[in-house]
């Protein structure tokens, strides 16, 4: 089934201490690339300090990750 939505919020894959969690950077598509950059930066250091709340944990619509980091050369996405 595909759904259709109004408001596109993207997750971000952060690999924090306690594991990897995917806050959301919410209505991207009305935002500059600056700000989703900016939204991008504060979400990732709140979750490495344990500080995400629910809301910006949930509502993701697509999420995006990078094996790159961990020595991966190329994966399959799964939607």
């Amino acid at each position: 089934e595909v759904v259709l939505v109004r408001s596109h919020n993207i997750g971000i894959a952060v690999d924090t201490p306690t594991g990897l969690v995917v806050p959301n950077i919410k209505a991207v598509q009305s935002k500059s690339i600056l700000q989703i950059a900016d939204e991008l930066h504060l979400l990732a250091t709140m979750a490495r300090e344990n500080r995400l709340t629910p809301q910006q944990l949930s509502g993701g619509t697509v999420t995006l990750s990078n094996v790159g980091a961990i020595g991966g050369d190329y994966t399959r996405p799964i939607l």
